[in-house]
């Protein structure tokens, strides 16, 4: 047997009942009443092929649910900027007292177009009261910028929420800051100094730009302060900030010198490596250390008899140039000097011999540590030009390390005296010779014969050199 019919009524209507063959049971769709009603009855009557029929009878109390749930969003803040590139978003779905409950998989949750749901990814929900606590994290950092999310959800009933929403923005990068001037570890002797450079922030903003926590003004992304310094070294901090709060921060450290170089001494002496002797003499220049000695850069030219010397640094402030023998054996030298900063100064002295004799002493004048050293040197240098030309045979004792510190004894000054005396007779008589006295006292007019005596020797014997030069023995081969 098998079932013709099968009917339903409700609240006085008939209505016809379908199978679901998934189910395996009857089906209708009916009408519910306007309002609201108790022990509303309900009779079901099925029919076979024969016509015999059943029925069963039951009643129910209709409710109606026409409240919607409620989506609140508690953040983020609508407008804000966040620095979290994953800033979650937290909300609640709550639905009324006595109502069907939310229907937490009809959740609908756009992010940025994009559909998310309950299961999605990030997606956490809790059950409270008469709905859920939600909370978002993004599982990827989110791009910079703006961003929104639009929220919905249903109840059992089928009653669907209002839209939530909210826009916020994200800033993870620092504001763009470059420094165009002055470059670090500038050296300048000129007190007011010009910081200048750009400043930008694509996404939030640039709120400030400040030199030493002072405030600068940024027009069209540029900025430019002037300050004074103070003599030494300044350092100078530039930050910028964007409106949640990054940093980009530049330092500058600039000396300010306007200290002139100065010069110490100037000197002039043989060339005492010279193959062979006699042809020339080393200019030494000695430049008193610069106050700002970590910025010691300095440089020396300069001209000798009118024409350019090449100055090479050495060590302790020492320049040193060599130079040729000219032909009256004055040496007039002028001498420029900068340092780093720009700051110059200038310097001139006349040499009356390549020796830096000295043979103007006067009787308040005393022998000093240098003067020997030089009268020593030069001894020796004349001694070995002697010997390079073939003249004397007895060798010769010279000290040139005098400090201030030493005391010459008297048979040092008598051993200066005879070293004089030998390089005169290695060399003859020569014209002009001031005779050395032996004594036991030492006063300027020896000191003038022993300087005086040994730029003879130093003249005679350069003379004599030019003589085989331009007599031909050198041309001819006779001469090394």
């Amino acid at each position: 047997m098998a079932l013709t019919s099968v009917r339903v009524q409700f609240n006085g209507t008939w209505y016809n009942m379908t199978l679901n063959s998934a189910t395996g049971k009857y089906e209708a769709t009916i009408t519910a009443p306007s309002t609201p009603q108790d022990d509303v009855p309900i009779l079901v009557r099925a029919v076979n092929n024969t016509g015999y029929q059943a029925q069963a009878e039951a009643s129910v109390d209709i409710k109606w649910e026409i409240v919607p749930p409620v989506v609140t969003i508690t953040s983020p803040t609508a407008g804000s900027w966040y620095t979290n590139a994953q800033t979650p978003v937290a909300f609640t779905l709550t639905d009324n007292e006595g109502g069907s409950g939310v229907d937490l998989a009809s959740l609908s949750f756009v992010l940025d177009g994009e559909a998310l749901g309950s299961t999605s990814p990030g997606m956490a929900c809790t059950a409270s009261g008469n709905g859920y606590t939600c909370v978002y994290t993004p599982p990827e950092a989110l791009s910079e910028g703006a961003h929104t999310v639009s929220i919905t959800v249903s109840d059992a009933a089928g009653n669907v929420s209002n839209t939530a929403e909210v826009g916020w923005n994200i800033d993870t990068v620092r504001p763009n800051l470059g420094v165009t001037s002055p470059a670090d570890g500038l050296v300048t002797n000129n007190p007011t100094l010009t910081i200048s450079g750009t400043a930008s922030d694509a996404t939030s903003g640039l709120v400030s730009v400040t030199i030493n926590v002072a405030p600068v003004t940024v027009a069209d992304g540029a900025f430019s302060q002037t300050v004074t310094m103070a003599e030494g070294q300044n350092e100078y901090t530039i930050v910028a900030t964007d409106a949640v709060g990054h940093t980009s921060t530049v330092t500058r450290s600039v000396v300010l010198d306007t200290t002139p170089p100065e010069f110490v001494s100037v000197d002039i002496g043989p060339d005492m490596d010279a193959e062979p002797l006699g042809n020339s003499f080393i200019i030494t220049v000695v430049m008193k250390p610069p106050a700002l000695s970590y910025h010691a850069e300095e440089t020396v030219t300069g001209t000798v008899n009118g024409a350019p010397a090449i100055f090479t640094e050495g060590q302790d402030c020492t320049w040193t140039a060599v130079v040729g023998r000219s032909k009256d054996d004055t040496y007039a030298v002028v001498l420029h000097a900068q340092d780093a900063a720009g700051n110059t100064a200038d310097y001139s002295v006349t040499f009356p011999c390549g020796l830096d004799s000295k043979w103007d002493w006067t009787p308040p004048e005393y022998l000093n540590c240098w003067d020997l050293n030089r009268i020593e040197r030069n001894t020796r240098y004349l001694y070995d030009w002697l010997q390079q030309e073939g003249y004397g045979t007895q060798e010769l004792t010279t000290k040139t390390d005098w400090t201030k510190e030493d005391i010459p004894l008297w048979s040092d000054i008598l051993r200066v005296r005879q070293n004089v005396d030998y390089l005169q007779e290695c060399y003859f008589a020569i014209p002009e010779w001031r005779e050395i006295v032996y004594n036991s006292t030492i006063d300027s007019g020896q000191m003038n014969a022993f300087e005086w005596d040994l730029h003879l020797i130093d003249l005679w014997l350069s003379r004599m050199v030019s003589f085989k030069v331009y007599s031909g023995t050198i041309y001819a081969g006779m001469y090394p």
